[in-house]
């Protein structure tokens, strides 16, 4: 019987050890304040195997903080979670222990960027006027709303699309973020007509690509493009020379290069030109006032003059002979 209380004696001390080291080791916090709790800090968590107080023959101390990871326990995304080790050596000292804490640190945070096209009003949870940008936590729900239309110097903008951190056709989108996210918003102006004439028609107007053609003809631009009209100095048409006057319409200029920016509207520019003419004067030697037939339009009696006759005019001239005159008959001889 001795020898069995013995025994029991034996088993109850093992057991009581066993419960003591499965109490210090998941009761952390308080062993750790039995540690003179290392340098002030608010402390969230920790863990590790800790026995009492170490003897004296062992050296002990607690380690830096140490970057852990963003978020993850009571730390919230915008927040680093910190670690810090508390070790006692030699090893027979058996106490080691660690803590944790939140501490706010930018990198933590993920970049939003919004811009738009033109530049303007986004509304949604992330608001603002672009271009502009936002550090959100991780997992944020970011909401983002483009005006369905836009005015900028005058020029009506319609929205387009989105890019970037979404790809929508939609104003309105909404995702959540988990890295660095550019959105942008791409407006598009309104298509107008720009009618262009001359006097006369079919005259080849150049320029840029949206705004050339031969006249009479009309293209749709875009609001806000840049439009370029040249007018050729001088043009020949139906076998006429014409000479360039002016624009007028869309610009009054006698400049024959116009350009301006597409408005917000329809518009038409007239490319008006002058017929070249010159005057046609018939004498004859002697002056005999001879009579001088023409089946173009061109006759009369010597000396005349026609005036405004279009360049590259047929012209015929047939002089009468004979020719009575001054009592005597004229034949004619040559021009």
């Amino acid at each position: 019987m001795p020898n069995m209380h013995k025994k029991i004696f034996l088993l109850s001390l093992l057991l009581i050890s066993f419960f003591i080291t499965l109490i210090a080791f998941f009761s952390f916090d308080s062993a750790v304040a039995l540690l003179n709790g290392g340098p002030p800090a608010v402390i969230n968590g920790g863990g590790g195997l800790l026995r009492p107080p170490p003897p004296s023959s062992c050296s002990c101390s607690w380690s830096g903080w140490e970057n852990d990871r963003c978020g993850g326990g009571t730390c919230t995304q915008g927040q680093m979670r910190q670690v810090r080790y508390y070790t006692c050596s030699p090893a027979h000292c058996q106490a080691h222990t660690y803590q944790t804490r939140c501490v706010s640190d930018s990198s933590c945070l993920i970049t939003l960027w919004v811009t738009s096209s033109p530049a303007g009003y986004i509304g949604g949870t992330q608001s603002g006027n672009t271009s502009y940008t936002y550090e959100l936590s991780e997992g944020t729900r970011v909401s983002l709303q483009a005006p369905a239309t836009r005015e900028v110097g005058g020029f009506v903008y319609n929205f387009d699309n989105w890019s970037g951190c979404v790809e929508s056709t939609s104003p309105n989108i909404s995702f959540r973020i988990y890295d660095f996210k550019w959105c942008r918003a791409l407006y598009l102006g309104a298509n107008y007509n720009l009618s262009v004439s001359s006097s006369p028609s079919g005259i080849r107007i150049g320029g840029n690509t949206i705004s050339s053609g031969t006249t009479p003809y009309t293209n749709s631009i875009q609001a806000g493009s840049a439009v370029l009209l040249n007018a050729s100095n001088s043009v020949s048409v139906g076998g006429k020379s014409y000479i360039f006057q002016n624009w007028s319409g869309c610009v009054n200029s006698t400049n024959h290069i116009i350009s301006f920016r597409m408005p917000s509207s329809n518009v038409s520019c007239v490319a008006n030109y002058r017929e070249l003419t010159g005057s046609l004067t018939v004498t004859s030697n002697p002056s005999i006032q001879a009579v001088i037939n023409s089946p173009t339009g061109h006759g009369g009696t010597t000396t005349y003059t026609r005036q405004n006759i279009s360049t590259g005019t047929e012209i015929t001239l047939v002089p009468k002979s004979p020719h009575a005159y001054g009592g005597r008959e004229w034949e004619f001889s040559h021009w």
